[in-house]
């Protein structure tokens, strides 16, 4: 997926203690050297993937350049599809609708330099408005600033729902780049656009096979990019359920062979799931079992735990304090520049909620989301202290 910092420069400043914090953190995460263009208004590092040298940057003749940072879906990868997004990018507009996966764009482009995020908001980008920094990486601009402000609404939202809500993080120095994002470099500065975003309010009301054929022609479309894009090297789970069941026929369907996992034990019902259908179509299946690893003595617990911190770029929401299987199994998921497919949403309400099978209000939705955990704690709590911590004493 790769990385990449950016930190704008005034005439005469000098920004080399933020620069050398970035570029720390990033060695830290694991990634390769960067490549650097630095301009007087300033400077963009970009980091190639883990087990990549390239860092792929396109230079144009006429002093432009562009690059893409995550997994960019068109007629190909690598440089056609950076060729494709440079040439289609209009300034402020958003990415164009052909280009397909989770990413961040970079151009330089008739002395214009932009920041252009992917249309479905699948690929997190975090900046400082005040520092003038924007990173990937969450750890890489908290390990840059001089001091970080846990606020009170976030902090009840990650230890409540495991997450923060819209454009804020844990800290009020650092924001969420918004859907569909494009931000702007200028010489004083960064800007921020976001186009508004508007709720679907209509129904559908096509026959069902009319729906189908629409539904499965948008499948065909993505899955038909990843086949251009990796052919075989792809990597999906198989738990028996419905999204990894409709992955893995899809992948299938446009000829790819993908490596197939499950997680489990023998017994779990996941696993024999897997295992039936791997045996009725004829495909190996890789059974992982992450607990079966030995307990980790004391003397190495410290150093997991920390690997596990930097895995999830210091911003996870199932914790650090386990035995580093999910660590390592993240990292060969993508061994030799595969792509890790996985499904999660195709019966969210049924199987994450354990939803009965009757009428709900919206309310009663957003409270099976949002409102699983006992209040009384946080009412005994009348004002929660703002946190102010330096990022060098942590």
């Amino acid at each position: 997926m790769g990385g990449f910092f950016l930190v704008c420069t005034a005439p005469n400043e000098n920004r080399a203690d933020e620069v050398a914090r970035l570029q720390q953190a990033f060695a830290e995460l694991g990634f390769g050297a960067p490549q650097i263009v630095k301009t007087q208004a300033y400077l963009f590092a970009a980091y190639p993937k883990f087990q990549s040298r390239s860092v792929g940057l396109t230079r144009y003749p006429n002093g432009d350049f562009a690059w893409v940072c995550g997994t960019c879906l068109s007629e190909g990868v690598g440089v056609a599809a950076t060729n494709s997004l440079y040439e289609g990018a209009a300034a402020g507009s958003p990415i164009e609708e052909g280009l397909m996966g989770h990413f961040a764009a970079v151009f330089e482009k008739h002395g214009r330099t932009e920041i252009k995020l992917d249309r479905f908001g699948g690929y997190h980008l975090f900046y400082s408005p005040d520092a003038r920094i924007v990173s990937s990486s969450f750890y890489a601009i908290c390990s840059a600033l001089p001091s970080l402000t846990l606020t009170q609404q976030s902090t009840c939202e990650y230890v409540f729902n495991g997450v923060v809500s819209g454009n804020e993080t844990l800290f009020r120095e650092v924001k969420l780049a918004p859907i569909q994002a494009t931000i702007v470099v200028g010489p004083h500065g960064l800007d921020v656009f976001s186009p508004k975003l508007s709720p679907t309010r209509t129904f559908n009301w096509g026959r069902r096979d009319a729906l189908l054929r629409e539904s499965i022609a948008l499948l065909d479309r993505y899955f038909g990019a990843v086949a251009r894009s990796f052919g075989d090297r792809v990597r999906c789970a198989l738990s028996g359920g419905y999204d990894s069941r409709l992955i893995l026929a899809y992948l299938r369907r446009h000829g790819m062979r993908p490596s197939v996992y499950v997680y489990g034990g023998a017994q779990e019902r996941d696993v024999r799931f897997a295992t039936r259908i791997a045996r009725g179509e004829g495909f190996n299946l890789e059974v992982v079992d992450k607990d079966a690893r030995p307990i980790l003595p004391p003397a190495e617990f410290v150093d997991t735990a920390h690997r596990n911190f930097l895995a999830t770029d210091g911003y996870g929401y199932a914790g650090i304090f386990h035995n580093g299987a999910e660590t390592e199994e993240l990292d060969r998921r993508v061994h030799g520049d595969t792509i890790a497919i996985n499904g999660g949403g195709g019966e969210i309400f049924r199987n994450f909620f354990y939803l009965g099978d009757r009428d709900y209000t919206i309310r009663e939705i957003l409270w099976s989301f949002y409102s699983q955990f006992d209040p009384a704690p946080a009412r005994q709590c009348s004002t929660a202290q703002v946190i102010t911590a330096s990022s060098r004493e942590r």
